[in-house]
């Protein structure tokens, strides 16, 4: 039987909750399901699920099977997801798949798949619906963006950008999120729409400033001394920012085909209050499309930088095989740039054991969990947060984030290189896009 991951036993637990109306951004709920199914090792901890409700009745229908079949059935969408967006940034670019596929497979699989951790599932509705948009597939694109809602943070850039550069999407992304809407004010009421946005959203984003898995800028403000609320503040407000810049970008690339919405997906996972690595993968469909526009090879060193999950590779690459997965994109990066196969394969083996080398000289290191009583009306979160505490950064903190953010602003670097010089020559209009 192949384990329960741990993500995906909340995910599970909190459809069944909400299914019996109960509520499941609760401690005592949550708690009492997750034990039978996910062995969690620390007395009262859960595992939070800071998705809207609308979000967790989507997931009720798997929570009606049995855990094991439960379980498979989401790992291989989670492996699907991968596949989708893999085949959505070959057709958008033109990219061999072997390239695209091993870059996407270390930066979204061995987490996922270790974790349950549900990151792939948008990316991968995103970048279909990119490719919709290429082909002026106006209703497919907006059912696309409104199911990555599934996780909103990640969707509403991209839908804004939509919203406003696509006048054709218009009428069908309002039609499309008022039926999100619905479900979501039918299974929850108004009490736990008003619970989901006003507590569990910053709760969850605070409970999250601890975890070295974080790369929110919230996080990184709360590592640099400032205070938590005021880290999360500044990080809202940065995905605000990033969020309205990402319209933007995507107007200045709008001839690069699914920029519309995949420029904004890159803003979208940069910083703000709360993000992790499967979700940080939704960088690379946008920096293939603008590796497969300009000639630097800054651009390879970019994807190079935001394929390998360096948090996780360091931290765990035994369980995930992360650093394996790493070892294949350096080599398949390298021979698709003409390197010979030999210094490829040479370069992506001192990758993996050089990941596994540091892993084992800096090893994860743990503080001393303390375990507080939970009221069973609590949040979810009560008991999370001092988990996340107990999770100390190693030597490599830094520049385990240094290199994807690295990674990051070389692609926005380009991008914004790629509208300057495009904008001397006349940009062709894409039908249907301003």
């Amino acid at each position: 039987m192949i384990p329960v991951r741990f993500d995906f036993s909340a995910f599970y637990c909190a459809a069944r909750v909400l299914s019996e109306g109960r509520d499941p951004y609760r401690y005592g709920p949550l708690r009492h399901c997750e034990v039978q199914y996910f062995h969690i090792a620390y007395p009262n901890a859960a595992i939070p699920v800071p998705l809207p409700p609308y979000a967790i009745a989507l997931l009720e229908p798997l929570s009606k099977l049995p855990m094991p079949e439960a379980n498979l059935l989401w790992l291989i969408a989670l492996f699907s997801a991968a596949v989708a967006t893999a085949w959505a940034a070959v057709k958008l670019t033109g990219l061999p798949f072997y390239l695209v596929g091993a870059c996407l497979a270390s930066a979204m699989i061995a987490q996922a798949l270790s974790s349950g951790a549900m990151g792939p599932l948008p990316v991968a509705f995103i970048s279909l619906a990119a490719v919709a948009l290429t082909r002026s597939r106006w209703t497919l694109a907006s059912v696309l963006l409104g199911a990555a809602c599934i996780q909103p943070h990640v969707a509403f850039p991209p839908i804004l950008a939509a919203f406003v550069l696509v006048p054709n999407m218009r009428t069908r992304l309002f039609a499309v999120l008022t039926l999100l809407a619905a479900l979501s004010t039918f299974v929850g009421a108004i009490n736990l729409n008003a619970e989901y946005l006003t507590s569990v959203i910053p709760t969850h984003a605070l409970s999250e400033l601890d975890t070295p898995a974080q790369y929110s800028l919230s996080s990184i403000l709360h590592r640099m001394g400032v205070a938590d609320h005021v880290a999360v503040l500044l990080g809202s407000i940065q995905y605000a920012i990033f969020a309205i810049a990402g319209v933007w970008l995507a107007f200045r690339v709008r001839a690069v085909p699914g920029s519309v919405v995949l420029a904004p997906l890159a803003c979208a996972v940069t910083g703000g209050p709360f993000v992790h690595l499967p979700e940080l993968a939704g960088a690379l469909p946008f920096a293939f499309m603008i590796a497969s526009r300009s000639r630097s090879e800054i651009a390879w060193v970019a994807i190079g930088m935001l394929c390998i999950p360096w948090q996780w590779a360091f931290d765990d690459p035994l369980f995930s095989g992360s650093a394996v997965l790493a070892g294949i994109a350096v080599f398949a990066i390298l021979a698709y740039r003409g390197t010979k196969h030999f210094l490829s394969a040479l370069a992506g083996a001192i990758t993996a054991f050089g990941i596994l080398w540091l892993h084992v000289v800096f090893p994860v290191r743990l503080a001393e969990f303390k375990a507080p009583l939970i009221p069973p009306g609590a949040l979810a979160e009560d008991a999370w947060k001092p988990l996340q505490a107990m999770l100390l950064p190693n030597a490599l903190w830094v520049p385990e984030h240094a290199f994807t953010y690295i990674g990051l602003s070389l692609v926005f670097y380009l991008a914004i290189a790629l509208t300057a010089a495009e904008s001397r020559t006349r940009i062709p209009r894409i039908t249907g896009i301003r």
